[in-house]
C-alpha cells in the first residue's frame, strides 16, 4: 500500500506504521472479524479469508474505499488490525473528500450519549498500547488542524476531546 502524502503527513504515517507494525489478525473468518454485537456479515465480506490479512499494509486502497464503513462492524482484534490501514489510506485521500477519512474519524469517536455504543467503542480500543494511542492522536490532530473541512475539524475535535486525550493521559500515568 503506497500512500502519496505530502511531507507534513510523513511523521504521522511513520507513527502509524511503527505503532501497529506487529499487530496481527489471529483469524479471518466471519467469527473472528465481526464484533459479537454485529450480525451483518456482508459488511466484512471483502475481508474474509483475504490474501492481505497477514499484513495490514498490503490491503489495497480500492478495498478500503469500497468498504469505508466496515470498521464499525469489526471485532476488537480486527478493528485494531485494520484501523491503521484505514488511517493510512485516509491520509492519502483527504484532499479529495474521501469518505474513508470521515468514517474512520467517526469510528474513533465514542458516542457518550448512548451508553451501549460507548461500551462497544471502548471494547474495541481497550487493548491499544500507548504508541497506538499516540498514532491515533496524531491522525486525529492532523484531521482537526490541517484538513480544510469544517465538518472534519469538528468531528476530529469531538474524538480528541471526548476520549483520546483522556485515554492517553490515563495510560501514560498507568491508570486503568
Amino acid at each position: 500500500m503506497a500512500v502519496m502524502c505530502s511531507q507534513d503527513k510523513q511523521p504521522i504515517v511513520a507513527k502509524i506504521v511503527n505503532a501497529f507494525q506487529n499487530v496481527t489478525l489471529l483469524g479471518d473468518d466471519e467469527c473472528s472479524l465481526l464484533h459479537p454485537w454485529c450480525t451483518d456479515v456482508a459488511a466484512v465480506d471483502d475481508f474474509i479469508d483475504a490474501s492481505w490479512n497477514a499484513n495490514w499494509q498490503s490491503i489495497p486502497g480500492d478495498v478500503i474505499e469500497r468498504n469505508y464503513a466496515s470498521l464499525s462492524f469489526f471485532s476488537p482484534m480486527a478493528f485494531r488490525f485494520y484501523l491503521p490501514a484505514f488511517m493510512y489510506h485516509a491520509l492519502s485521500c483527504e484532499s479529495q473528500g474521501c469518505p474513508v477519512l470521515t468514517s474512520t474519524i467517526h469510528d474513533l469517536t465514542p458516542k457518550k450519549e448512548y451508553p451501549t455504543l460507548r461500551s462497544y467503542f471502548e471494547s474495541r480500543v481497550a487493548a491499544f498500547t500507548v504508541p497506538q494511542i499516540e498514532a491515533v492522536l496524531s491522525f486525529l490532530e492532523y484531521a482537526r488542524y490541517s484538513v480544510g473541512n469544517n465538518f472534519v475539524h469538528r468531528i476530529a475535535g469531538e474524538a480528541l476531546d471526548g476520549y483520546w486525550y483522556a485515554m492517553h493521559s490515563k495510560r501514560t500515568r498507568n491508570i486503568p
